[in-house]
């Protein structure tokens, strides 16, 4: 027996079959049972019998049932996501930590608005489905139920009474919750469903914000970031159009820094073919959607240029306080926007070589020139360069060893070593997305 089929023996020993909805899975699900919670497993115990508890005391909460002393808390619930999200626990290759963490969020959602309907006098159920429907349009991008919140318990009447009663700490969830269930969504590898799921709690957010009066749980940058990052992350051949429309709104308010576009360009960068597009091809197979990337990467990369440019324009006047009174960041680029941007420049047609040399010589001699060169940018360049580009850019000695050494990036950081030093005095090895 393997040691994934031990692992699912272990998992089926603890919970009913029926209890398991793999809705990813294009295979039909079991029929369920009645009290089914149709929640998606995860393979590692450690992580599934807390988190599977945890829900269990929210859906007592949410009923307004009390066992004994154990409840569910905010900071229990913080507990549980943050171990979700520890990659040490079951592996960085686990999947369902996100959908996990989703299930924790709805029931908290649920618990926040019967509460808050409670409060102002409002019927609960309403709220409720004002909620639902920001997770409606991407109800259809998942082929099951997810186990939402929407369905279950008792009648909304009841839930307002039980509402009133509780005599300790309810489980509501605050902006520490949504940013760490949206950081799940943004680490997590898979179909657009995810990441439409990621958007859709950062519109849920806003809602939840208007309907309770609470300005604290308003989407900001940072969220709006976690679902650009969600579609970086996905293997959606459309994501970096996707990730540019979120890139939008943020422009729109007003509120797009630095990680907004590091996290576009890095959905550019990382954007695969389909068999949709597959009749689409040029002569080195780049499909139409690259060639999408590639024109969403070029606009945001002029218009980085420009903003670069009014920043060394008014580098003099007050501007750079008023940004840090606003709290807004400087649109500073780092090693990584250029390793994305070299990756993106070599889905450009092969039909035009000189074109596509030019573009990869200009993108690593500004690189060269902001002091920016690491290994991932070396290994970018060596990648998308003809042999020819990168002798004239590293000069024969270094071209020469490049060959072995951009196998690894352990061996592109021991070449990163032996270039002029102008080149890297402000390069960036690593951050925490592990760009």
């Amino acid at each position: 027996m393997t040691a994934s089929a031990a692992s699912k023996s272990r998992i089926a020993s603890l919970f009913p079959a029926d209890e398991y909805a793999d809705v990813w899975s294009s295979s039909p699900s079991p029929s369920p049972s009645p009290n089914s919670r149709r929640i998606q497993p995860l393979l590692c115990p450690e992580l599934d019998r807390p988190t599977r508890f945890l829900l269990s005391l929210l859906d007592d909460s949410i009923n307004g049932i009390r066992r004994g002393k154990d409840k569910a808390t905010t900071a229990r619930c913080h507990r549980q996501l943050k171990r979700l999200a520890d990659t040490s626990i079951g592996g960085r290759r686990l999947e369902g930590r996100a959908q996990r963490g989703d299930e924790i969020l709805k029931r908290m959602e649920k618990i926040l608005f019967i509460d808050g309907g409670a409060n102002s006098g409002n019927d609960a159920s309403g709220s409720n489905a004002s909620v639902s429907a920001t997770s409606t349009s991407t109800s259809a991008c998942t082929s099951g139920d997810m186990g939402g919140v929407s369905g279950r318990g008792s009648s909304t009447s009841k839930r307002s009474m039980h509402s009133s009663q509780h005599k300790y700490e309810r489980p509501l969830p605050n902006r520490q919750t949504y940013l760490m269930v949206l950081r799940l969504y943004a680490q997590s590898c898979g179909p657009a469903a995810l990441a439409y799921r990621a958007e859709a709690i950062v519109a849920g957010m806003e809602l939840a914000s208007e309907r309770l009066g609470d300005l604290s749980l308003r989407p900001r940058t940072v969220a709006y970031n976690q679902a650009i990052a969600a579609w970086a992350a996905s293997t959606d051949p459309n994501k970096a159009y996707r990730a540019a429309t979120v890139l939008a709104t943020l422009k729109a308010m007003d509120l797009a820094d630095a990680s907004s576009y590091g996290h576009v360009l890095r959905a550019c960068a990382t954007t695969t073919s389909s068999s949709v597009d597959a009749g689409d091809d040029d002569e080195l197979g780049w499909s139409a959607s690259q060639q999408t990337a590639l024109k969403i990467a070029v606009g945001l990369w002029k218009d980085l240029d420009s903003r670069a440019m009014k920043r060394k324009m008014n580098a003099d006047d007050d501007d750079d306080n008023a940004n840090e009174e606003n709290g807004k960041s400087d649109l500073l680029l780092s090693s990584h926007f250029y390793t994305f941007l070299l990756r993106v420049l070599g889905f450009m047609p092969a039909s035009k070589p000189l074109e596509k040399d030019a573009a990869i010589s200009k993108a690593f001699k500004n690189c060269c020139r902001d002091g920016m060169v690491n290994a991932h940018v070396l290994q970018a360049l060596y990648s998308v360069a003809s042999k020819s580009t990168c002798g004239e850019l590293l000069g024969d000695r270094l071209a020469s060893q490049a060959e072995g050494a951009m196998k690894t990036i352990s061996g592109a950081a021991i070449l990163a070593q032996k270039v002029p030093d102008a080149w890297t005095r402000k390069a960036v090895v690593a951050n925490s997305w592990g760009w």
